[in-house]
């Protein structure tokens, strides 16, 4: 087993732009930026003069950026720091139709950039996560700095969502509905967020972290002017450097009005409603029982990347106030229950009544409120001659009687279509509704605790096979963010341990037609990794990962789909501080033998047990674990594409 290099190398390309001469608009101070960073970076944190590419004005162009992200990505090693850093302009426009500002596409203007040919001439914010995707798939070492308006958060809301936290490491100089603004420091211009990130690097403490430099950053910014940086990635990372501090993880109070605080953290963080968290003052690193307590807040509603809390209890007038921070204490989890509604545009009152009945005896359903939401619709389809694409279930085409046709948000068929005429399916069709709702919910299932030792600290890599017979890591597809295979291909992955102690690992297959497999270990039980270890799957003769579509899959074939079909599945690694055994997590019987596998004790057996059975309490639970409790996730999707 390879051990983790143990003297990584580091990596900065550094951009900025004072004009834009095609539209003509004039920049104040990006060059200072510029000069500021490259002066810390070599003289503070020892990058390597040879080592830092500077690009300014003329040799900012498109061209000359992207050059000098290619150059980035062509020289880290699996273990370096990689640092991109700009200091400019963010264009906003709409060539995409987009309907509110946070959709807005976000164009990182270059020295060429016309203002018109926006996807040309610029590039993308989506382009720029695309290559930092592909830059941190080598090395979990990626730091991106933007210091331009509108620089907002740099992955998508639903990438996010569905990883516990990006590899990479992003700090932007606002949220993406604000400007930048400048300052004048002894008569030299510039950025308010790189003049105020310089002095925290420069001030900082030979064990600081990120969160360290943020948290005075941001203060500061925000002091002086209506802008709030954004920070995204695990921040408990040591400056420019590899590995995690053991320091608590906290957010920020960012604004008070009475009774309210807003928190600089949302749903893409795990933020939930009806969670307390615990208010510290500003200069909290460590927790104890013995740290000063200023307050318990509520979190009364969640957006994407900022929360709004309800002041529970306070140390004394005002001690909640900007620049505190907010650590959770007990995590809600919610309602675990699979929302549905019953469309019936057949006005069969009789099966309607019969099938609602059935889900409200089920544990894992629940019929959906008036003017909720619902992941998933169940359509009562009356006979019809054909189907447009605005009909409902498109996809089935003709009718010849009703017919029960269950679609997902997207409109896809999430099982069979049933004959409304024959009663039994009514329980075939509750039942694989239950087998969704587990699906969902394990597949949902993430540690909370943002102080969980373990918290970023397992690595799962996927491999494909290139046509000289080498494995290298899968790189996303531009069109949609994720790898793509097709059935039949070889599919391999790495593990690797970055913990200081042992763990245990197992990794689940969450297939395309909602079935749940154990790939590692094969035998079931969990398997130890030591630290610093990695451990790869499928590369070698005996133990292939065969890639394939199930049988009856899809259910039916849509006919207007001229482009081969593809579905996306997911492998989801478990990791924890003791022995398991996922090996009977079967998807169909629920958790058979489960509990004595991992104790009726342990946070994340009672969390199985109530996704998969529904039984349990849902009341808010705390977010510490003792250290021999600790688990954490990791999720990598990829397409899988039928083949022609």
């Amino acid at each position: 087993m390879a051990e983790i290099a143990s003297t990584p190398n580091k990596w900065a390309v550094l951009v900025g732009i004072t004009e834009l001469p095609k539209i003509p608009f004039k920049l104040q101070g990006s060059d200072n930026d510029v000069r500021l960073m490259a002066e810390i970076l070599q003289n503070r944190f020892a990058f390597p003069g040879s080592n830092v590419k500077i690009l300014l004005d003329s040799e900012a162009t498109r061209a000359g950026i992207l050059a000098g992200c290619d150059w980035l990505l062509g020289q880290v090693g699996p273990d370096d720091i990689a640092v991109f850093y700009y200091s400019g302009e963010i264009a906003t426009g709409s060539p995409h139709k987009s309907e509110t500002l946070d959709d807005l596409d976000r164009i990182l203007a270059t020295y060429d950039y016309d203002g018109k040919d926006m996807l040309t001439t610029g590039i993308e914010h989506t382009e720029m996560y695309q290559w930092l995707t592909r830059l941190s798939s080598v090395t979990p070492n990626a730091v991106v700095i933007i210091d331009a308006s509108h620089s907002g958060q740099i992955g998508p809301v639903a990438d996010a969502r569905r990883q516990q936290k990006p590899r990479y490491l992003y700090l932007g100089a606002c949220q993406t509905n604000q400007v930048a603004y400048v300052t004048l420091i002894e008569g030299v211009t510039h950025g308010a967020f790189t003049y105020a990130l310089g002095q925290a690097l420069i001030g900082a403490g030979p064990n600081a972290t990120y969160n360290d430099v943020f948290r005075r950053t941001s203060a500061q910014v925000m002091k002086l002017y209506l802008q709030h940086p954004q920070l995204e990635g695990d921040a408990d990372r040591p400056l420019f450097g590899t590995g995690s501090t053991e320091g608590a993880r906290f957010v920020n109070v960012i604004q008070r009005t009475r009774d309210r605080i807003q928190l600089n953290a949302g749903a893409v963080h795990g933020l939930t409603t009806e969670s307390q968290w615990v208010i510290y003052p500003a200069q909290t690193r460590r927790v104890t029982d013995k740290t000063r307590k200023l307050g318990v807040v509520e979190i009364t509603s969640v957006g994407a990347t900022q929360s709004e809390a309800r002041i529970l209890s306070e140390a004394g007038a005002d001690a909640v106030k900007v620049g505190t921070l907010a650590r959770e204490e007990l995590h809600y989890y919610g309602d675990m229950r699979l929302a549905v509604e019953i469309r019936d545009p057949a006005h069969l009152e009789r099966p309607v009544d019969t099938l609602t009945k059935l889900l409200h005896e089920s544990r894992l359903l629940r019929i959906a409120e008036p003017n909720e939401h619902a992941p998933v619709r169940i359509w009562v389809m009356p006979p019809r001659d054909g189907a447009g694409k605005d009909d409902p279930a498109p996809q089935l085409g003709m009718l010849k009687e009703p017919t029960w046709a269950v679609v997902d948000e997207a409109g896809r068929l999430v099982m069979p279509p049933y004959p409304v005429s024959k009663a039994q399916y009514l329980w075939d069709l509750r039942d694989n509704l239950e087998k969704l709702a587990r699906y969902r919910n394990i597949l949902g299932l993430r540690n909370p605790n943002m102080n969980s030792p373990l918290a970023g600290k397992v690595d799962l890599i996927i491999k494909r096979l290139t046509p000289d017979g080498l494995w290298e890591a899968a790189k996303p597809e531009p069109e949609t963010g994720v790898p793509c295979f097709a059935e039949g291909d070889r599919l391999a992955f790495e593990i690797v341990n970055r913990h200081k102690a042992p763990i245990y690992v197992s990794v689940l297959d969450f297939g395309v037609a909602t079935s749940i497999g154990l790939v590692y270990p094969p035998e079931g039980g969990s398997a130890p990794v030591k630290p610093g270890e990695r451990i790869e799957v499928g590369s070698r003769t005996g133990d292939e990962v065969l890639l394939f579509l199930p049988e009856g899959f899809p259910f039916v074939e849509d006919s207007n789909n001229t482009k081969p079909s593809s579905w996306l599945e997911t492998l989801k690694l478990f990791a924890t501080a003791y022995e398991t055994d996922f090996g009977s997590l079967i998807l169909q019987d629920g958790m058979r033998g489960t509990s004595r596998s991992l104790g009726d004790s342990t946070g994340l057996w009672q969390l199985l047990d109530m996704g998969l059975t529904g039984y349990g309490t849902r009341d808010r639970r705390p977010v510490d674990l003792p250290p021999d409790q600790d688990w954490t996730t990791v999720e990598r999707s990829f397409l899988l594409r039928r083949r022609g």
